[in-house]
């Protein structure tokens, strides 16, 4: 039980993103950066809504366009499960170009907008991860047995050794 009287511990700042909420205007353009990574340029939209205080009711405006920009994984998955309409939600960060001085949004992190989209999830697990599991599986059932062979060559003393995933890392 915290006593009262105890100063809180000490926690670490949250870190924080930007974030925007907005729809593709263009189909995401694939490119590589000089180093050969791979990047998209797309254009954003975002809808506005204003509040008539006269009639209590919300009114809709034109939406803006901006550009944005994501490199590596982001790029791959945008550019995998994004096309023009698209809505999404976007954590990021805000770039100023130093040729043009026009900002552009940088994609970290991207997810269809739920209340926009409807999609399914899937929750079955990668494929992937699943050969990542099967790997340290074997690797720690050869090791158990090489272990085994080794103990039961000396008979005193004598060793079991249990393997389970937990043991070895792996996580379901």
């Amino acid at each position: 039980m915290n006593d009262s009287s105890e100063p809180a511990p000490a926690s670490e700042p949250i870190e924080t993103l930007d974030a925007i909420v907005g729809f593709f205007a263009t189909d995401p353009k694939p490119s590589k950066t000089r180093d050969g990574a791979p990047k998209i340029y797309a254009r954003y939209g975002t809808e506005r809504f204003v509040h008539d205080p006269e009639t209590g009711s919300t009114i809709k405006e034109e939406p803006t366009f901006h550009a944005l920009t994501a490199y590596w994984g982001a790029a791959e998955t945008i550019l995998a499960q994004y096309h023009k309409g698209d809505s999404f939600i976007a954590q990021g960060v805000v770039r100023v170009s130093e040729q043009t001085g026009k900002e552009r949004f940088e994609i970290k992190q991207i997810g269809h907008n739920t209340r926009r989209t409807r999609y399914t999830v899937d929750r079955s697990p990668r494929t992937e991860q699943r050969a990542v599991e099967q790997t340290a599986m074997r690797q720690a059932l050869s090791t158990a047995q090489e272990h085994s062979t080794a103990v039961s060559a000396h008979p005193e003393p004598r060793r079991t050794t249990h393997m389970n995933a937990a043991s070895v890392g792996v996580s379901r």
